[in-house]
C-alpha cells in the first residue's frame, strides 16, 4: 500500500476521532447549571423508580456538581443484571451521550409529573438507529 493512502487513512481516522471527542465534549459543555436547577433536579430525579411490568428499577442520586449516578436492575429468576452510569444535568434533563469505547447508548431521561421515561437510543444490528422508551413510577 502506497505511503499516501496509508497518511489518507491514518488522517481520516484521527479526524473521525477529533470530531466523536468534540461532540462528547459539547455535550456536557452546557451552560452551568446552578444550584438551584439542581436542586430541582434533585426533587424530580431522585430516589427509587420502579417499572412492575418489566421488573426493573433504578436508583438515581444527584451530586453537588449536577453529576448524576443511575442504578439500572433488572429482576429475574437468572441472577439480576444491574449497570450503573453517569449522567449530566441539561436543561432540565439528565443525559448520558453514547460511550462508543464501552458500547455504552445514548440515555435521556425526564420526568413528567409522577412518571419518568427512560429513553434509550442506539444503533440495531444491522446499524438503523432505534429509540427504546421506558417509562416508570416513584416507588
Amino acid at each position: 500500500m502506497p505511503l499516501k493512502n496509508i497518511l489518507m487513512r491514518y488522517t481520516a481516522l484521527i479526524t473521525l476521532f477529533s470530531v466523536s471527542l468534540c461532540l462528547t465534549l459539547l455535550a456536557f459543555r452546557s451552560q452551568p447549571q446552578t444550584k438551584a436547577d439542581i436542586d430541582l433536579c434533585r426533587q424530580r430525579y431522585e430516589g427509587a423508580w420502579v417499572n412492575p411490568r418489566v421488573k426493573r428499577h433504578l436508583t438515581i442520586t444527584i451530586d453537588k456538581d449536577g453529576t448524576a449516578l443511575i442504578n439500572d436492575q433488572t429482576i429475574t429468576k437468572e441472577p439480576s443484571s444491574v449497570d450503573a452510569y453517569y449522567a449530566k444535568v441539561v436543561k432540565g434533563k439528565l443525559v448520558s451521550p453514547a460511550d462508543t469505547e464501552h458500547h455504552g447508548d445514548y440515555i435521556e431521561i425526564r420526568t413528567s409529573g409522577k412518571q419518568l421515561l427512560l429513553e434509550t437510543r442506539f444503533k440495531d444490528i444491522k446499524g438503523k438507529p432505534y429509540a427504546m422508551r421506558t417509562l416508570f413510577i416513584r416507588e
